[in-house]
C-alpha cells in the first residue's frame, strides 16, 4: 500500500490495480498521469483510465447490497 504521506505520481491506485495491466503499455499511463473522474451513472464515478466500455463488462469488486 503506498504511502498517504509520500503518494505516488500518477494514478494513487497504480501500485496495486490488478486491472491496469489491461491498458497498452501494461498501464504505464498510471505511473505519470492522474486519471479523469468520468460519470458512469447519475449516481456512480470512476476514477481510472481504462475505457468506461471496458469497465462495464467487468464485475464490481464491491458491491451495496
Amino acid at each position: 500500500m503506498p504511502s498517504a504521506l509520500n503518494p505516488p505520481k500518477g494514478c494513487p491506485f497504480h501500485t496495486r490495480c490488478p486491472r491496469r495491466n489491461l491498458l497498452p503499455g501494461g498501464g504505464k499511463v498510471c505511473e505519470t498521469d492522474v486519471p479523469p473522474w468520468r460519470h458512469n451513472t447519475d449516481q456512480h464515478r470512476i476514477f481510472c483510465h481504462i475505457p468506461l466500455e471496458e469497465l462495464r463488462k467487468m464485475e464490481p469488486v464491491v458491491t451495496s447490497e
